[in-house]
């Protein structure tokens, strides 16, 4: 499987050595008369917005590599998720990440087949994009589903229990003041709420429950407890 995403590669050869590329896969309707109509619909609309791209299948899925330089990703799903609306297609569409070495593409599939399958089953979207679903792909393929309760921190799990009980947004909070930096002005506009807020609920957390964002973290360890923890609850079922 390998060999044959290298082939497409190099026979792309008008494409440059440190072009970024990605891969997009569709997920078709289940019902037979909706995927073959959608099929032909898809294959049409990408051979039309993405003219230089590499197409193939691969275990009977379809797939299309395309150059990130010559048709940037985001624009270009974009105009497809347009198309396929005006066409009424029974089709998602995921993409992988952005992708700068050839031997990478055979993780680009599977990103992009997860992405197309996230964007049906879950998202109910036209389309999505690995790097918006990862953490789904984490779940999925480490069964954190099912096993994830085990590495939840202690403090974010009582933490994430008193939001509940009290309609508060601090484990939330923490999460996006990891994800945007240690910011506190992109994590109020991340959240939609006053830089003032975010501080108090910061204070909030490091009080109540010895979790100290602000400061330089000591631990190596202690931001990614903190956050794969956060992520688990507001993401799984182990909010129980």
């Amino acid at each position: 499987m390998q060999e044959e995403f290298i082939n497409l590669w190099r026979a792309s050869l008008h494409w440059r050595s440190d072009d970024e590329t990605y891969v997009i896969v569709p997920h078709f309707s289940e019902l037979y008369g909706e995927h073959e109509s959608a099929r032909h619909t898809f294959m049409a609309i990408l051979r039309t917005f993405l003219p230089d791209a590499a197409f193939g299948t691969l275990d009977e899925t379809w797939f299309a590599i395309a150059n990130n330089r010559t048709n940037e990703r985001v624009a270009a799903l974009k105009k497809i998720e347009v198309e396929l609306s005006k066409a009424n297609a029974s089709v998602c569409l995921g993409s992988s990440e952005l992708i700068a070495a050839p031997d990478a593409l055979q993780e680009g599939f599977e990103h992009a087949k997860f992405a197309a399958n996230y964007a049906y089953n879950v998202a109910k979207t036209r389309s999505f994009i690995f790097d918006d679903c990862w953490f789904a792909y984490l779940v999925d393929i480490c069964r954190l589903d099912k096993c994830g309760r085990f590495l939840i921190d202690r403090r974010v799990a009582a933490m994430y229990q008193d939001d509940i009980r009290m309609q508060s947004q601090n484990t939330l909070t923490a999460q996006a003041f990891i994800e945007c930096g240690f910011r506190i002005n992109n994590t109020a506009e991340a959240l939609f709420v006053h830089r003032n807020t975010v501080i108090y609920r910061l204070k909030s957390i490091r009080d109540r429950y010895g979790l100290d964002l602000v400061n330089p973290v000591q631990e190596p360890d202690f931001v990614c407890r903190i956050l794969l923890s956060a992520k688990l609850l507001t993401t799984t079922k182990h909010a129980d």
